[in-house]
């Protein structure tokens, strides 16, 4: 089973004393969609940082390990077009993004909204839409189920169907709360990422 981008989306930043750095919202890629550079983050008081992926020691299943020091975000890099319309060079619709399958930092793939996976390799630069050749796709791809992928669907934007409760029942986030980097840290803090990821999955 291929790894995929989304995984990383959610996952805390730790550092290798265990020291929290902040939590990944999302991906930076070359233009080219070739491989990982910059990981979109928040800290602990919701302030926005780039960090490159190089600094990344392990991408463990539950955080990631950065390593100390402050290496330099890598520049002139894109957010990954998560949900843009895919369409072949003949313009017949495929549908949309729904995640990138990787090796380590490598983009290897782009999984549709149907389950093809395509190779990424000579997809070339993504603007409005994502344009595929005529040759053959890649085998469909089983994707991880949605519990198992804390950035599914991008947390981040999501309307929540229904409340986030704590165990205790305590009302976290009400429902038709938008998903904000507070809403998933809160989350992350009383360990309801899992539940905050379903209840995502569920409104899609």
């Amino acid at each position: 089973m291929p790894e995929f981008v989304s995984e990383l989306i959610g996952k805390p930043l730790l550092t290798r004393k265990g020291e929290y750095r902040g939590c990944v919202k999302n991906v930076q890629t070359d233009a080219r969609l070739l491989r990982i550079r910059n990981l979109e983050c928040f800290d602990a008081e919701e302030e926005e940082f780039l960090l490159p992926a190089s600094a990344v020691a392990q991408f463990g299943q539950d955080a990631l390990i950065v390593k100390g020091g402050t290496p330099h975000a890598c520049k002139n890099c894109v957010p990954l077009p998560f949900k843009c319309s895919a369409y072949t060079q003949t313009g017949d619709a495929l549908g949309v993004i729904d995640d990138f399958a990787r090796d380590g930092l490598a983009i290897t793939g782009i999984l549709l909204s149907d389950g093809e996976l395509r190779p990424a390799a000579g997809t070339g630069k993504i603007a409005d839409a994502a344009l595929f050749g005529a040759r053959p796709a890649a085998r469909k791809a089983t994707a991880p189920p949605a519990g198992k992928r804390a950035g599914q669907a991008l947390l981040t934007g999501k309307i929540l169907p229904e409340a986030l409760t704590d165990v205790r029942g305590n009302v976290l986030a009400p429902a038709g709360t938008r998903v904000t980097a507070e809403v998933i840290r809160r989350a992350m803090a009383h360990g309801k990422l899992f539940a905050l990821t379903l209840l995502c999955t569920r409104g899609r």
